[in-house]
């Protein structure tokens, strides 16, 4: 390490590799600084996003622990493990640290993100819908709530509050793809709805209506 390359420059350049996709390169670096420095939180929560994005699941976990280990105030390396175990379909165990992070943290919008993930994996819509709107709430910039919600809302078939909050997530990020084609289907399904109902009720034919008196059925009625 020279010494222009301080830990948060190194950490910094190691932030770039992994946007650009190097995630060799990166570890390389972030390891780097915590040879230099064990403790450096950044470097391990670098670590711990790198093996996230290659699916090295129990790793990520495991460098988020340690990260949670060196300062456990942050509700941050809770949020992330809650985001792992999303994305492992363990949404159960989602659920028990998310709410873990949130005892630290009421107003972490993160966690009750990821927290709406797991209550709709767990297909506890409700629930899902009450988180998301705690984002909203929290972080009413954030597109992504929006259209997490509005799925919930098609599911639950409140295709209204679907297309609303599609809507929404489009006025904050126009090219979200997504939420476009959240919308598109949200409107079909309105569209079948109207066609599929008759304006003038179910017509019969005359000579249908008359009933024939010898076949039709009779009940006998009591003195009460």
């Amino acid at each position: 390490m020279t010494a222009t390359a301080t830990p948060d420059s190194l950490v910094q350049q190691a932030r770039r590799c992994l946007k650009q996709g190097d995630l060799r390169q990166a570890e390389q670096l972030f390891d780097q600084v915590i040879s230099q420095e064990s403790g450096h939180i950044a470097a391990h929560e670098g670590l711990a996003t790198a093996a996230f994005i290659s699916q090295n699941y129990a790793r990520a976990i495991e460098l988020y622990r340690r990260v949670l280990q060196l300062d456990p105030r942050r509700p941050q390396p809770l949020v992330n493990i809650g985001a792992v175990h999303n994305r492992q379909g363990d949404y159960q165990q989602a659920t028990k640290v998310l709410r873990q992070a949130l005892a630290k943290d009421r107003k972490c919008a993160e966690a009750y993100y990821n927290l709406g993930i797991a209550h709709k994996g767990l297909n506890q819509l409700s629930m899902a819908v009450s988180a998301y709107r705690e984002v909203i709430r929290l972080s009413p910039e954030m597109a992504e709530a929006y259209q997490n919600l509005a799925n919930v809302y098609l599911e639950m078939g409140n295709v209204q509050q679907a297309i609303v909050n599609y809507r929404r997530a489009l006025e904050l990020r126009p090219d979200f793809e997504r939420a476009r084609r959240g919308l598109e289907k949200a409107q079909l399904s309105v569209a079948a709805a109207k066609q599929s109902a008759s304006p003038f009720g179910r017509l019969v034919r005359m000579d249908e209506s008359k009933v024939d008196k010898e076949e039709a059925p009779t009940r006998a009625l009591s003195p009460q």
